[in-house]
């Protein structure tokens, strides 16, 4: 008996030891959901709170256990002056360090935060290359960054050699950035650059104009240019703020009582207020014009003081005249009597309206402004009543010869009578047949060898006018005369087509043709319809008899009714080949009805305009 009560008492005492040595075990109903006096101890790892401290650290995860009721715990996401402890196994903000410390538990890192200790900018520098989209800032460091608010998630780099932008949108960069105001070239360049996802938007291309038309109502003042849709306006740039409608409005090309609304932009008068607001250009070009304050008289006198150059007509007030058309760039205070040659009672010159004033701010006000006017006393044109080499120019309507080009065009007449001499009256050679060509101004003055003589007087920057005569085909020995120089010359056609090349824009001296002809019919009416749908004219002019490189550049300039004034024009060249109209440009037609526009090749040219 005492043996086997020895071995019971041995096995008893192992039994002791050995529960001594083992955890003690969490009995599946030892914990809780919420805090209570009974179970205090809270395990991160579980989520759970337990009867005693053992029992939640069994649980495993011995360093997030912490003593008492996480609502005592004052958390947030984002720090601030009120929450500036941040513990990291939380990634929250805390108004104490106790707080952080009993939300991380043992392990709790807790960083004390100063939000004045920040440096950001507003906008992405090279040395602000951190930005963060909770607070839309950029920061110097990283570390700024991720404290300023939302932590790392909200962080990105930003490397002005990382993404690739254009100030306007092409095919090649269709992501749009509001807040950067730039075009990128992939949404995730847009996205990097500034402001986040929210700010991007795809633009695909979009078709637009530059002037109103029932086809093209939806008006963006940012881009300052009409839109098929509201989609393709809102995209274009700057967003929906920018974007207005305008449906059919009404106008006049003058002012009348039945149009007293004007508008400096358009330069368009218009029923009401809205319609010229909504024609272009905002608000701030919009103007009353009413009858009473616009009252005008044609000729000067002190009780109409005020010029309005672009209505050509004078004013009681300052307002009035600006409010009559234009705008206040045409506006100008003085008498505007002239002398139409030089006198010592008229004698400032104004070369833009090439007439003789009383007083130099009497030219001024006249047109163009001071940079046209100079002195005309004899005494300043220094001139010669014989041609030297020192007195080149000669003026067929002063029968002057004078240093200079300039001092020759102020002293009277215009540019026809204006051409430099090299013998003692004037350039003459034998007359030639009536067809040839010949200066303008000057019949005597034919064919190819003499204007090539002029030609080679030229100075840099000078102009030569030619009249074709019966002539089409410009010569090589011109051509060669020009090349390489830059000078002007400005061959006229029998039906008033101009073709104006500069030397520098010659690339081959081989002669070519500048036959020229209105109303042509080369072009298939299916073609010119597809691209002329809602214009307001169109026109076809065959250009050379050539379909092929002139072997240089020039400016056509060819003539449309005054009524066409204003209008936009796009310029289509006929490809033979393809079948096909090929947009080469776009011009508008001059107060003068005249529409000037680059030519490198020959062939059928639609002129459509809108």
């Amino acid at each position: 008996m005492k043996k086997g009560k020895k071995g019971l008492a041995v096995i008893a005492m192992a039994a002791v030891m050995l529960t001594q040595l083992m955890p003690m075990t969490v009995f599946a109903d030892d914990y809780q959901t919420y805090y209570s006096d009974e179970y205090p101890w809270f395990s991160r790892s579980t989520g759970y709170y337990y009867s005693s401290e053992e029992s939640a650290k069994s649980q495993g995860a011995y360093d997030l256990i912490f003593y008492g009721p996480q609502s005592s715990i004052d958390s947030s996401k984002y720090p601030s002056s009120a929450y500036p402890w941040y513990e990291e196994n939380t990634d929250k903000y805390y108004r104490s360090r106790t707080d952080a410390q009993n939300a991380g538990g043992n392990s709790a890192r807790i960083t004390y935060f100063d939000p004045s200790t920040l440096d950001y900018s507003t906008y992405y520098t090279s040395s602000y290359p951190w930005y963060n989209s909770y607070t839309n800032r950029y920061y110097r460091s990283k570390s700024d960054a991720r404290n300023a608010g939302g932590g790392e998630y909200y962080v990105t780099y930003i490397n002005s050699n990382t993404y690739d932008y254009s100030t306007y949108y092409t095919s090649s960069y269709p992501w749009y950035n509001s807040y950067m105001n730039r075009y990128y070239r992939s949404k995730s360049d847009a996205t990097a650059a500034g402001g986040g996802a929210s700010y991007v938007t795809y633009i695909n291309s979009y078709d637009y104009s530059t002037y109103y038309t029932s086809s093209y109502p939806w008006y963006n003042s940012y881009t300052n240019r009409y839109y098929r849709s509201k989609s393709d306006a809102q995209n274009a740039g700057g967003g929906a703020s920018y974007v207005t409608y305008i449906n059919t409005y009404d106008y006049s090309t003058y002012y009348t009582s039945s149009y007293p609304w004007y508008n400096s932009y358009t330069k368009r008068y218009y029923r009401s207020k809205a319609d010229a607001q909504n024609a272009g250009g905002g608000a701030s070009y919009v103007s009353y014009g009413d009858n009473a304050s616009n009252s005008y008289s044609s000729t000067y006198s002190s009780n109409y003081p005020w010029y309005n150059s672009y209505t050509k007509r004078y004013y009681r007030t300052e307002s009035a005249a600006i409010n009559a058309g234009g705008g206040s760039r045409y506006v100008s205070y003085g008498d505007h009597s002239y002398s139409s040659s030089y006198s010592t009672t008229y004698p400032w010159y104004n070369s833009y309206t090439k007439k003789y004033y009383r007083s130099e701010s009497a030219a001024i006000n006249a047109g163009g402004g001071s940079r046209y006017v100079s002195y005309g006393d004899q005494a300043i044109y220094d001139y010669s009543t014989k041609y030297s080499s020192t007195y080149p120019w000669y003026n067929s309507y002063t029968k002057r010869y004078y240093r200079t080009q300039s001092a020759a065009l102020h002293a009277g007449g215009n540019s026809s009578n204006v051409y430099k001499a090299t013998g003692s009256n004037s350039k003459t050679t034998a007359k030639t047949s009536s067809g040839d060509p010949y200066i303008n101004g000057h019949k005597n003055l034919s064919g190819w060898s003499t204007i090539v003589k002029y030609i080679n007087d030229l100075d840099t920057g000078d102009t030569l006018t030619v009249r074709m005569n019966q002539k089409n085909v410009i010569d090589s020995s011109v051509l060669r005369a020009m090349r390489g120089r830059d000078i002007n010359v400005r061959f006229i056609t029998k039906n008033g087509i101009r073709w104006t090349i500069n030397g520098k824009n010659i690339s081959s001296t081989a002669s070519f043709s500048i036959y020229s002809n209105y109303n042509s019919k080369a072009i298939p009416s299916y073609l010119s319809k597809k691209v002329s749908s809602g214009a307001i004219a169109k026109s076809q002019v065959y250009l050379s008899s050539s379909n092929s490189y002139l072997g240089a550049q020039a400016e056509v300039t060819i003539k449309f009714s005054t009524r066409r004034a204003g209008c936009r024009a796009e310029i289509y060249l006929y490809s033979e080949y393809s079948d096909k109209l090929i947009k080469v440009g776009t011009s508008k037609v001059s107060q003068s009805g005249m529409l000037t526009f680059d030519v490198d090749a020959g062939g059928a040219y639609l002129i459509v305009l809108s």
